[in-house]
């Protein structure tokens, strides 16, 4: 089941072939009303997910990769050699942000929490913008805060699923804020 959030709250949905259900948060089917207000969005979806053998990823706000971090996560993997051992990271409840996770040492990072999805963590926000990240913290004595300025490949979520947005570092730091500027839509970085 994928999940989609409409008005605040949560829905999980099946889509087999023309066929959709969808759920509430207690699994129960929803109301006719609601239903049709949300069949329309999921119609739109993305449902094209990115061959597993491309031997890369490239941004795009139109191909999603599923709405599983930890899934999407040893997915690369598989494809990218990343380390597995940091797959629990990005369950809820966890940062999703793993440091040192490729074979280039990059950091992965799952921005579930941010202006699409209308939620901040318990402890910071983030705002996309294109080719900028900007992520707010509301503790900067929080040890998470002081991590690393290391490229980052990030993911972002929106309508319950996530997508690629690129390769990220750190451009600026000021107080409680840190803003990440693209340094490549396509991972693993290609090399001029």
């Amino acid at each position: 089941m994928e999940t989609i959030i409409h008005k605040g709250e949560k829905y999980y949905y099946s889509k087999i072939g023309e066929e959709i259900k969808i759920y509430d948060e207690s699994f129960i089917e929803v109301p006719q009303y609601i239903f049709n207000e949300l069949k329309k969005r999921i119609e739109i979806l993305p449902s094209q997910t990115p061959p597993q053998s491309e031997k890369y990823i490239k941004k795009s706000l139109n191909v999603c990769f599923g709405s599983n971090a930890k899934s999407i996560y040893l997915d690369c993997c598989e494809r990218f050699g990343w380390d597995r051992e940091y797959a629990g990271y990005f369950v809820y409840g966890k940062y999703m942000f793993a440091a040192f996770a490729t074979p280039e040492d990059y950091d992965v990072w799952f921005i579930a929490h941010n202006n699409f999805t209308g939620t901040q963590g318990g402890k910071w926000k983030n705002i996309y913008c294109g080719d900028i990240i900007k992520e707010y913290w509301y503790d900067i004595n929080d040890i998470s805060f002081t991590l690393n300025n290391r490229k980052r490949v990030c993911f972002i979520k929106k309508d319950g699923v996530y997508y690629f947005i690129g390769v990220f570092a750190v451009k600026k730091i000021d107080g409680d804020y840190r803003i990440y500027e693209l340094v490549s839509d396509v991972y693993p970085i290609k090399e001029e």
